[in-house]
């Protein structure tokens, strides 16, 4: 009958080869699936939240941490449980009782540098924007530089267009970006489809004005609120070019969805989501 001796040594071995295996999985599902917050903004266009089962990237390093300890526990155990074996095979390798002193204390306290160097160390603190991440250098622009222009990678079109009121088309057709392209997307990831820079887009909202004219003349002052006239025959598209303002800001100050064309006459999108006139004209500005 098989005494309780190799059972122990077996039932150790196989848990340790399953931390061994979880550890791995868990590795990957950190590496590939629940990826970092710089790489999730490149992959799905903004900083979503990854989870599985439940929990999130930090929950599953935990757990990735708690298995690590139970092996290093039973790692112990297995060297404990085998410490004779282990004795009289280094005595066999290493004949001299010095050299084996020396090989020994080198192993053991090079084993302990390497489990807890962590401890021994203060990593590098530095200052960065929201949205950014290591290895991620996010330009700015300041061009025109008198204008205060700044764009960031971690931007949208969405926000850049909301924030300088230039239209969201504008900016897609300048950049060479398709239509097709969700105004969500951040800049990070279109420079690296589209080859573009943060310094382009700059220069492009600076340049609106006389690119909208054609004439090249400074831009002409916003219009007072007397001076904004919207006819019901206009639409979405026309009064944002009109007045540089994005279409998404009507829409959203409407109540209008944004699946609605912006080709929609103001007329028939008054009838349907019924926004105030005055006189049959429009003030967008409130």
């Amino acid at each position: 009958m098989m005494s309780a001796r190799p059972r122990i040594n077996f039932l150790i071995n196989a848990l340790m080869f399953l931390c061994a295996a979880a550890m791995g999985g868990i590795g990957f599902l950190l590496r590939y699936d629940l990826v970092t917050g710089e790489q999730r903004q490149a992959i799905y266009g903004s900083n979503v939240r990854l989870s599985l089962w439940g929990m999130e990237r930090h929950s599953w390093g935990t757990i990735h941490l708690t298995i690590a300890f139970v092996l290093i526990g039973l790692l112990a155990l297995h060297i404990i449980l085998h410490w004779n074996m282990i004795r009289g095979l280094y005595r066999k390798l290493i004949s001299g009782q010095k050299i084996r002193w020396t090989v020994g204390l080198g192993f053991t306290v090079v084993s302990a540098l390497l489990l807890l160097f962590s401890f021994m160390l203060d990593p590098k603190v530095e200052a960065q924007g929201a949205g950014q991440g290591s290895g991620q250098q996010v330009q700015e622009t300041t061009a025109p530089a008198e204008s205060g222009i700044v764009v960031r990678g971690y931007m949208t079109l969405a926000e850049v267009s909301a924030q300088y009121g230039v239209p969201v088309e504008y900016l897609k057709q300048k950049l060479g970006i398709p239509e097709s392209e969700p105004q969500d997307q951040t800049f990070t990831l279109l420079m690296t489809k589209y080859s573009f820079t943060l310094n382009t887009v700059g220069d492009l909202i600076g340049q609106y004005p006389q690119a909208q004219t054609g004439d090249g003349l400074p831009a002409t002052p916003a219009p007072t609120e007397s001076e904004i006239v919207i006819r019901g025959s206009m639409t979405l598209t026309e009064v944002a070019e009109t007045y540089r303002v994005p279409v998404d800001y009507l829409k959203e100050k409407l109540g209008i969805p944004a699946s609605e064309p912006d080709s929609q006459r103001l007329s028939w999108l008054r009838t349907t989501y019924v926004f105030e006139t005055k006189g049959g004209e429009r003030h967008v500005y409130a």
